[in-house]
């Protein structure tokens, strides 16, 4: 089921007809509610207590609570309201349920915990880039920053200010 809906979350894209749009929010209702009655079935069987001492069922709740909130944004507003971050964040979420059932699997498992012990050094290795590209550009603009444009140097590619020089250091 969960592969189910990362396949419909995935099939989103720009422009879509309104017969496709029509078929995602189906889905997306369906997947909801089934979502919910599994979370209600679990509470039933488990009681609260039980039931959020897992972080995996912390994690579904959110799901459905967060689904339930975008479906009701979606039905009592006049305004295209999928741009919200909640809309996002919740999709986000859902598809979290399908590295659940990766975990299960035990090859899959080894690399997913391989994975989440690299993404620490990874995000310290990307600030260490980020510092070191702060500092280029901050040379830049104090050492380019007045220098007039030419043929090299133009409104899109300069050291006038910050963005701009982080933007041409990293083009």
């Amino acid at each position: 089921m969960a592969a189910a809906d990362c396949v419909i979350l995935a099939l989103q894209h720009y422009d879509q007809g309104p017969e496709w749009q029509a078929l995602q929010d189906n889905a997306n209702l369906v997947y909801v509610i089934i979502y919910g009655a599994e979370a209600v079935v679990k509470v039933a069987g488990l009681g609260w207590v039980n039931y959020l001492r897992s972080s995996w069922h912390q994690l579904d709740l959110l799901v459905v609570l967060l689904s339930l909130l975008s479906l009701l944004f979606a039905a009592f507003s006049a305004t295209q309201l999928r741009a919200l971050v909640l809309f996002r964040f919740q999709r986000l979420l859902r598809m979290l349920k399908l590295v659940r059932l990766l975990r299960k699997l035990g090859d899959i498992s080894r690399l997913l915990d391989t994975f989440a012990a690299a993404v620490l050094p990874m995000l310290h290795i990307a600030g260490l880039v980020f510092v070191i590209f702060f500092g280029f550009a901050f040379l830049g603009v104090l050492l380019f920053g007045e220098v007039p444009h030419g043929e090299a140097l133009n409104s899109h590619a300069n050291f006038e200010s910050w963005p701009m020089a982080m933007l041409l250091l990293l083009s």
